[in-house]
């Protein structure tokens, strides 16, 4: 065999290899670029305490709210005097039962 004949293997071999090499390299780079730009996009994104406590309210509902209603059943339950519209407790009546049809 000739030099010709033995130049081409070696050459496509050596193609290969730099290929992976180069893949490699750059499969090394993309992931430390994701996490280098991970971090400051995790970080503008992330909510302020005043921002979870304004979901919070409007998810669970405003706790100054909550406490006047369960003060206010709770109130009711001991039998207050009024309740939640200020109107007076119901008074409990017996009903009478009469014949109006004479025979």
């Amino acid at each position: 065999m000739d030099g010709k004949t033995l130049i081409l293997p070696f050459t496509r071999s050596l193609a290969m290899h730099m290929l992976g090499a180069v893949a490699a390299i750059l499969v090394i780079v993309a992931a430390a670029d994701y996490l280098f730009q991970y971090r400051p996009w995790f970080e503008r994104h992330k909510m302020s305490l005043r921002e979870l406590k304004e979901e919070f309210r409007q998810t669970e509902g405003d706790p100054t709210v909550k406490g006047r209603l369960r003060q206010l059943r709770q109130t009711r339950m001991r039998g207050g005097a009024e309740g939640l519209r200020g109107h007076p407790p119901i008074r409990r009546i017996s009903p009478s039962l009469s014949n109006t049809s004479a025979a």
